[in-house]
């Protein structure tokens, strides 16, 4: 992370749910101040400004994509709150997740969502919220759930005139949807893999309930691959960065782990050999060339040929 020498320090992490179609923008800095925000990539548009309301954090739980919170309260307070705003649009749905945490400083910071922000009725087109406002001591999470095409505002704003001034940054990423049989019924489960958490929401065709399962960490590939040959989706990922290969046996529970292959490489696992399980297997876009581990020797040997030229994207993946 890029070191800004700010007095006071906020960073404001959004990861937006199954939204590949987003350009990613990270460590976009600015100030609760008279100017408007950068526009940066990933972002439609900016706006700055002040109101003479604010909401009231109850303390209570913050909205999420499980459980959608309604519109709080006006403070019992009036006064200038400075705010800036970011509206975003996905391509596709999924769940929107953003982590607030807070570095330095005194003063405080709150984040709402609105489906559209009206300075003037700030209860207007309310979406989420935390459950408290972020200070020195404390992190914060708001989630919900978004609809492709549809647009989405961001709001950073002050609660007290104390947090005039106040710098910030904020990060954009994106979970990855990964559809595959994880409960063994026959159907595609709809799941997701949460980088910043390594947790794997996976909402179960045949009980129609969300499970969750902590696989991973950021900066992880998630999986759909079926490794063990018993007809159910294990938990897997790639790790770029160390060119490891981890999947959870659904069939016993045990989880194994290898080296093949490196950063840049693009998993695209499948049943290459035949025998029924999937094999561990890449593509390397610098030479175009193909990889395969073999499950029907439990990952002995491997082999490798020629298919693609420059700038080809592997089918088998659909992964950037």
């Amino acid at each position: 992370m890029r070191v800004l020498n700010f007095s006071r320090l906020i960073v404001l992490a959004l990861a937006i749910g199954s939204f590949p179609g987003i350009a990613l923008a990270s460590h976009i800095s600015s100030t609760l101040d008279g100017s408007a925000p950068f526009l940066a990539a990933g972002v439609d548009s900016v706006t700055t400004g002040t109101m003479t309301e604010r909401l009231y954090r109850d303390g209570s739980t913050p909205g999420t994509c499980d459980t959608p919170k309604g519109p709080p309260v006006n403070a019992n307070m009036t006064g200038t709150f400075r705010y800036d705003t970011y509206t975003i649009t996905p391509t596709v749905n999924g769940c929107v997740t953003i982590s607030s945490h807070y570095y330095g400083g005194t003063s405080q910071f709150q984040v709402s969502v609105y489906s559209s922000f009206d300075p003037t009725n700030i209860k207007a087109n309310f979406i989420a919220d935390s459950n408290a406002s972020v200070t020195t001591s404390n992190r914060e999470f708001i989630s919900f759930m978004a609809h492709a095409g549809t647009p989405y505002t961001i709001v950073v704003w002050n609660p007290t005139s104390a947090a005039e001034n106040q710098p910030y940054l904020f990060e954009l990423s994106d979970s990855l949807a990964r559809p595959g049989d994880f409960d063994g019924d026959g159907f595609t489960d709809t799941a997701v893999f949460r980088p910043s958490t390594g947790d794997w929401y996976i909402l179960q065709s045949s009980t129609n309930t969300t499970v969750v399962y902590q696989f991973g960490v950021n900066g992880d590939i998630p999986i759909d691959a079926d490794f063990d040959g018993d007809g159910v989706t294990d938990l897997a990922i790639f790790r770029p960065s160390a060119g490891q290969w981890w999947f959870k046996r659904s069939s016993n529970g045990v989880v194994y782990g290898c080296i093949f292959g490196a950063s840049g490489d693009k998993p695209t696992p499948g049943d290459y050999d035949k025998d029924g399980i999937a094999d561990i297997a890449f593509f390397r876009p610098g030479n175009s060339n193909w990889y395969v581990l073999r499950s029907s020797d439990n990952f002995a040997t491997y082999y490798g040929y020629p298919y693609g030229a420059a700038g080809d994207i592997p089918v088998a993946s659909e992964r950037k």
